[in-house]
């Protein structure tokens, strides 16, 4: 790459010959030869590809020269070309911001050579700039978009130390923190500083919070993908606020990912009209299973129970009847009272009144002493509520999905072991249900549509819990559920 019109600046007309010269034999198409500051002056509005010039001219010097022509053109390939000039003449030049110093000794070695270098050294200052024109274009830009999200937008880089900073915030994120640091507003909260710290000072939010916004701009920048997760934060009211938190990938020409947003919703009342219609419909299921229960026991089962009396009478009576048919008798009498039986577990099932009366670790207990009767699995039970009743509606919601849970184990798991743990923790419960069987595929459409698990999760929605499930063959299965604590009233 040479270029193909340069101007030189020269006054000794013998070196001025000799350098362009050995600019043409380079294959410079055009040579122009200014050597007065006058002309030299005028010939700087024109569009040079390089310049050459001497370091001492008439009344100025070629230091100058560079000043005046970088003005015009910041990016000029630009190379002084002097007789002797001693070391610091030297450094000084290319302090100023030449690309080169030749010595006019070295001219054939070196004067090719340096214009090619020289001139390979402009187009990279003039791609950088325009690349940097295009950024602040795009920057500009992508302001204006931020500022016009309807919802609250954080824009984040990642330094080279792989440090997260916040780069804008549109006016609905400032909005946002306000309603829930009132404080907010009166709070020093610049930009371009550590993301984290930003959002320590407005928001004041858990360590978990933060490691899921560190765990998402992890995703984003590392693996290109968009990133989601919800959080509950309790403002200074006692009133719950519910965010959805969406990460977005920004990538530069390059297909470089430089930026990300961070999308912030509030979604309290969609997620509060959610867990209502989930809460309603949970209800009303429980409704029906203590009419069904009571007419299992109430109804069927004293239908059953005289049915069994009649036909004891008829088999204690003196009347003449065959042996066979007292066998048959028998036979009936027995399945009726397994029908019994069966029909009061059923209606056990459906309404266990030991979580209303007893609470909600006896029901738990009872439950798990009569599977492990009738299973081969050992079942154990872990909590530290010590007697402590809660809600009634989520004793009833743990105890169903407790209940669910453990039918699952029995039917599917082939495990040995299975395990429930309750734990409390200042404003929220945790339930782990464990079992060391032969797993399964977590990822199955199936699971969730499933009655089972779809079950469970409906009741950990309805009260604004999270759930989690894991399982790998042969490894067993780990349920986690962490339900927000309401007081019994």
């Amino acid at each position: 790459m040479f270029p193909k019109r340069i101007l030189l600046i020269e006054d000794t007309p013998t070196d001025a010959e000799l350098i362009s010269r050995q600019l043409r034999k380079g294959g410079c198409e055009f040579v122009e030869i200014a050597e007065d500051r006058e002309e030299v002056v005028a010939q700087l509005h024109k569009d040079w590809d390089l310049i050459v010039s001497d370091y001492n001219l008439p009344g100025f010097k070629g230091i100058e020269v560079l000043n005046w022509a970088r003005e015009k053109r910041p990016h000029i390939a630009f190379i002084v070309c002097s007789g002797v000039v001693g070391d610091e003449k030297a450094a000084e030049v290319i302090k100023t911001g030449a690309d080169d110093f030749i010595s006019k000794d070295n001219l054939k070695d070196r004067l090719i050579i340096s214009v090619e270098r020289a001139f390979r050294a402009s187009k990279l200052r003039m791609d950088e700039s325009e690349a940097r024109t295009a950024l602040h274009l795009t920057t500009e830009r992508l302001a204006t978009i931020v500022n016009n999200i309807q919802e609250s937008t954080l824009l984040i880089t990642r330094n080279k130390s792989q440090a997260y900073r916040l780069e804008q915030v549109n006016p609905q994120f400032i909005a946002l923190i306000s309603q829930i640091n009132p404080n907010a507003e009166r709070l020093d909260l610049k930009l371009d500083v550590s993301l984290f710290s930003f959002l320590k000072l407005a928001l004041n939010p858990s360590e978990q919070f933060l490691n899921k916004i560190s765990y998402g701009l992890d995703k984003t920048f590392n693996h290109n993908k968009n990133s989601s997760f919800q959080e509950s934060l309790i403002l200074k009211n006692g009133n719950r606020i519910i965010l959805a938190f969406s990460g977005v990938p920004l990538k530069d020409e390059s297909d470089t990912i430089h930026q990300s947003l961070i999308l912030i919703k509030d979604i309290t009342s969609q997620i509060e009209t959610e867990e209502y219609i989930l809460t309603s419909t949970l209800e009303a299921q429980e409704k029906e299973r203590k009419r069904l229960s009571y007419e299992l026991h109430d109804s069927i089962g004293q239908s059953l129970s005289a049915a069994v009396l009649s036909m004891n009478k008829v088999l204690m009576d003196e009347t003449e009847m065959c042996e066979e048919s007292k066998e048959k008798l028998k036979q009936a009498i027995y399945y009726t009272n397994t029908g019994i039986q069966e029909a009061r577990a059923i209606a056990h099932n459906l309404l266990p009144k030991s979580v209303e009366d007893a609470g909600l670790e006896d029901a738990i207990d009872n439950m798990l002493n009569s599977v492990t009767s009738v299973s081969n699995i050992n079942f154990s039970f872990n909590s530290n509520l010590h007697g402590t009743r809660i809600a009634k509606d989520r004793e009833i919601n743990i105890f169903r999905i407790c209940q669910e849970a453990v039918n699952n184990i029995i039917r599917h798991s082939r495990a040995s072991e299975g395990s429930i743990q309750i734990m409390s923790y200042d404003e929220v419960l945790i339930l782990t249900i464990d079992d060391n069987g032969t797993g399964f595929d977590t990822k199955s459409k199936k699971l969730k549509n499933g009655i089972g698990v779809g079950g469970m999760m409906s009741r950990t929605k309805a009260m604004g819990g999270d759930f989690e499930i894991s399982s790998k063959p042969d490894k067993g299965t780990h349920i986690l559920i962490e339900i927000p604590v309401q007081a019994n009233n």
